[in-house]
């Protein structure tokens, strides 16, 4: 399972338990911010199409938006797919 977790103002990627590199968030509201339900819509309605294009699942939570896809593992350039296609996502976001 690929995994896109947020710590603070971090992110990493969890793939079967090994996590990535943690890098700095140079966008998006605070986890915690109580943005307007107006501002919240806004800045996510664009998120789900784009998540949508690149066959990423994801789940909106009040302070936290989640990306996932799940797959099973025929050869190991299976995961190399994968991972270009969260990579295209993020980048799009």
């Amino acid at each position: 399972m690929v995994r896109i977790l947020s710590v603070s103002q971090k992110q990493f990627v969890r793939i079967d338990g090994c996590d990535s590199t943690m890098r700095d968030l140079e966008r998006g509201a605070p986890q915690g911010s109580v943005p307007s339900p107006l501002l919240y819509s806004l800045y996510t309605a664009p998120l789900a199409d784009i998540a949508k294009h690149q066959n990423v699942r994801y789940q909106f939570f009040a302070d936290d938006i989640q990306l996932y896809v799940s797959f099973k593992l025929h050869d190991a350039s299976d995961i190399f797919s994968i991972k270009d296609s969260v990579q295209k996502c993020l980048c799009d976001i």
